[in-house]
């Protein structure tokens, strides 16, 4: 499957990768019930070994926030104020761990990939990611989510977040194929 940016091609295998870990990544979402502490651990670990280990002080951060973590899962609270000052990267995964079907994962590859499709960004070059480019990124990727699996409504399931991946396995390995040299 294609998507046809207004500067290149990206491709998409409907059965593809779902890139690092999916084992960790999907069953640690915990989709259908609350997060625990435990599946935050594991799914900030997945996501920065280093800046988010177990016993760093970022993870206890978040930690104590998990009744705010899963009031916004649940509905029950509209936002989440960051977690972190920076670029935004990891302040979106918690809203991605906390609602994976609405807040896609960011980084720099992604929203390089959506640079070089979308606004012509040459290879080699890159941008940094920031708070202020995710809701452009956000809407970039569900556009290419709904030319791959359709416009049908996006579920807090197995199957949503696995085809999320996809593309977002596939996004970041295009920048990498395009990216610094």
């Amino acid at each position: 499957m294609k998507y046809e940016g207004k500067y290149g091609t990206l491709e998409i295998d409907e059965n593809g990768s779902l890139g690092y870990k999916p084992e960790v990544y999907c069953t640690e979402l915990n989709l259908g019930g609350a997060l625990t502490a435990d599946n935050v651990k594991a799914l900030l670990r997945w996501k920065d070994y280093r800046w988010l280990s177990p016993d760093s002080d970022n993870t206890e951060k978040v930690l104590a926030r998990l009744d705010d973590i899963n009031a916004f899962r649940a509905g029950k609270k509209a936002e989440l104020e960051p977690f972190f000052g920076g670029g935004g990267v990891y302040n979106v995964f918690i809203k991605h761990i906390a609602r994976p079907a609405d807040y896609p994962i960011y980084d720099r590859h992604v929203l390089n990939t959506y640079y070089r499709l979308e606004k012509g960004l040459a290879d080699g070059e890159t941008k940094e990611p920031s708070p202020a480019l995710y809701d452009e990124y956000r809407v970039f990727f569900f556009k290419v989510y709904e030319a791959m699996f359709g416009t049908g409504e996006r579920k807090n399931d197995l199957e949503t977040v696995r085809n999320m991946k996809r593309v977002d396995n596939a996004l970041f390995e295009y920048d990498k194929a395009h990216g610094k040299k």
